[in-house]
């Protein structure tokens, strides 16, 4: 049997939800952590963390220093365009979402081309390509051609 590699981006989607108490969520982003392929160093810090998690006794100002200690280092392997924090609209509600406000930057600037699907060659000088179905759905593209992202 072959061992499956993890991913080297986090998935779209929730984490966490109803409630922003650190002994819930905390566990949450750990976890995540564990699913991603992360640098030597990144990982060493995900385990003295968690490490550091496990021993702590009700400390709540620690608590809040482990949670954004974690989120700094998972959003650094969230998708392009993307974030690991609260839901817009929704603070209770965590996990690794689309920066649309972000995708709508870089696509005035010239990063991100939004194909119109007539066949026009993507610009050299964009590093993204966003396709937008009729309904609203988007997914994002690398140069190569390799989907990166999608939302419904």
């Amino acid at each position: 049997m072959t061992k499956r590699k993890r991913p080297t981006t986090l998935p779209l989607g929730e984490i966490s939800s109803g409630t922003l108490q650190p002994e819930d969520v905390v566990p949450e982003l750990l976890c995540l952590a564990d699913a991603v392929r992360m640098s030597r160093e990144d990982r060493r810090r995900i385990q003295k963390l968690s490490v550091g998690w496990d021993a702590m006794e009700d400390e709540q100002e620690h608590a809040s220093e482990v949670w954004d200690d974690v989120l700094d280092i998972l959003d650094t392997y969230a998708p392009p365009y993307c974030y690991v924090g609260s839901l817009v609209g929704d603070g209770a509600c965590f996990g690794v979402w689309v920066d649309s406000e972000g995708v709508e930057q870089a696509r005035r600037y010239g990063d991100v081309w939004e194909d119109p699907d007539d066949g026009s060659r993507m610009p050299t000088d964009a590093d993204y390509r966003l396709v937008v179905s009729d309904h609203g759905n988007m997914s994002l593209y690398s140069r190569s051609g390799r989907e990166l992202w999608g939302i419904v």
